[in-house]
């Protein structure tokens, strides 16, 4: 459910909603969907556990545990997802869901960035410029979701065969690319040009001839516009990734230290899930790092990875490691089976979702959320992506 920043508890309702029916399924059916039937049960159950053990032993105990709870309820958002993402879900309410919301959600940025709409924007406490968040409650979280529907997006323009249909999905995406540079998210810019890298080097292999020159035209009006109305202190933020005396990147280099200090402390099973930003309050570097106009000396580690180890050790990231390994793979099974089975389509829309994940990855390293919703529904779509390529050819064997 988009819009993070107005939608409320109204994901919980759903899922509880989802959850009750899932119940009176099996005790009427007296069994378990075989939709859930997935090899990375064991690997999500051992990361929870993991995570738990950690927790209870925990100098923020109450904290961490009350992470591993929600850490929990996410991952049955997987086990819902399962159960009941159908084909014609996977294939086509789902994307163009996404799509749509996020592009509403960037037109809110975009809009709120050009008339300074306070709904739609925020300044941060070191930030001279207004930040976009449009339907999100965050402008890096915002930038993360529109570069993740990107692939899809422009998997919605080459498929489509409308030439209305066309030029209204090219306008969704000129409104995407605004809502990214409207976020000023340095690590935002980073993974949008990995992520443009990444669809070039895909599609350009399957472009014909007659293709090239709307390829090239899009290619061209897509880098024209964002020049022309990219405002010029945009590209100084960009500048101060690099600028050893800006203080974010200072405060982000003492991410890094504080977590290593606290790996070698609890280097197995960590120091309790979600913990980064307590052990980080009790540094010099809190301190020497906080505004006075801010109100907690409490940080994010800006890194989910950074999080996992130092919540949950080297043990629980390998665990973390592996659900990413196994859903990227499944990702994988499932395009050579589609392809296999002649249905380019669907092998390519499995794809665009793989690329879509591989940025969410990407951007991980900056950014941190230990349950992202968009990572949820990634390691759903791997599954429910596997499941349908072997359907299909179970019906081509009969």
């Amino acid at each position: 459910i988009p819009f993070g920043a107005f939608r409320g508890s109204l994901p919980w309702v759903v899922a509880a909603v989802l959850t009750l029916l899932t119940l009176f399924r099996f005790l009427y059916e007296k069994q378990i969907s075989p939709r859930l039937k997935s090899r990375l049960w064991p690997l999500l159950l051992c990361f929870i556990m993991v995570n738990v053990i950690t927790s209870v032993k925990s100098e923020f105990s109450e904290y961490a545990l009350s992470n591993v709870m929600f850490l929990a309820v996410g991952y049955t958002f997987v086990a819902l997802g399962m159960i009941f993402l159908s084909k014609n879900d996977f294939e086509n309410y789902l994307p163009k869901t996404l799509v749509i919301s996020m592009s509403i959600s960037s037109f809110l940025a975009v809009f709120g960035a050009l008339f300074h709409v306070q709904a739609f924007v925020f300044t941060g406490v070191e930030d001279t410029e207004l930040r976009a968040t449009g339907g999100s409650i965050d402008a890096n979280n915002m930038s993360l979701m529109v570069i993740y529907c990107i692939p899809l997006t422009v998997h919605w323009l080459l498929n489509t065969r409308r030439p209305l249909e066309r030029a209204f999905v090219f306008f969704l995406i000129l409104i995407q690319v605004g809502a990214i540079v409207s976020t000023y998210s340095r690590g935002g810019s980073i993974i949008f040009a990995f992520t443009l890298l990444l669809l070039i080097v895909v599609h350009s292999k399957k472009l014909k001839p007659t293709h090239w020159g709307f390829a090239i035209f899009v290619l061209a009006v897509t880098i024209f516009t964002a020049i022309y109305f990219t405002p010029s202190d945009y590209w100084d933020r960009l500048k101060s990734v690099s600028d050893t005396a800006d203080t974010a990147m200072a405060r982000r280099k003492s991410y890094i230290t504080v977590a290593s200090g606290a790996v070698k402390r609890h280097p197995i099973t960590g120091s309790g899930t979600g913990t980064f930003r307590d052990i980080y309050a009790t540094t010099d570097y809190a301190r020497m790092y906080t505004g006075q106009l801010e109100t907690t000396l409490r940080r994010y580690a800006h890194n989910t990875y950074i999080e996992h180890v130092v919540g949950s050790g080297i043990l629980g990231l390998c665990f973390f490691i592996a659900i990413i390994g196994m859903s990227l793979k499944s990702f994988q099974s499932a395009y050579k089976k589609f392809i296999l089975s002649a249905n380019v389509k669907m092998a390519e829309l499995v794809r665009a979702y793989q690329i879509s994940f591989i940025s969410l990855l990407c951007y991980f390293f900056f950014i941190s959320d230990i349950q992202h919703k968009y990572f949820l529904m990634s390691v759903t779509l791997a599954q429910v992506a596997l499941r349908l390529s072997g359907e299909l050819s179970e019906n081509e064997k009969g």
